[in-house]
């Protein structure tokens, strides 16, 4: 356990090493700059609707707690619309992620 330690710390320190492979990464992740892209968005979206979702259960029980029929319903085809959005974006990041990666491990 402690070499592993010695061993991670002595590889965040290498300063040369980490430069070299931080290019490298630099050099293979620029021609696939539009995908990486693409999953920045795809999960910011993810993020948000997962906001969206969780600010709606919020007044979905505010609503339940005050017996107001009007926002109850509101909110929970706002939770209900997310919820289809969300999945409908899984599954296309889904796809996405396979064809980078079949893209990826053919290009190296």
């Amino acid at each position: 356990m402690k070499q592993s330690v010695k061993r991670f710390i002595k590889s965040l320190t290498d300063f040369k090493e980490n430069k070299e492979i931080a290019k490298w990464l630099y050099n293979i992740g620029n021609n696939y700059k539009r995908y990486i892209l693409g999953f920045i968005a795809i999960n910011l979206l993810t993020m948000l609707l997962s906001l969206v979702s969780s600010i709606a259960g919020k007044y979905i029980v505010d609503a339940a707690t005050n017996f107001s029929s009007e926002l109850f319903y509101k909110y929970i085809i706002i939770m209900l619309v997310t919820t289809v959005v969300s999945i409908v974006i899984s599954f296309v990041t889904g796809m996405f992620t396979s064809y980078v990666n079949e893209k990826f491990a053919f290009g190296i």
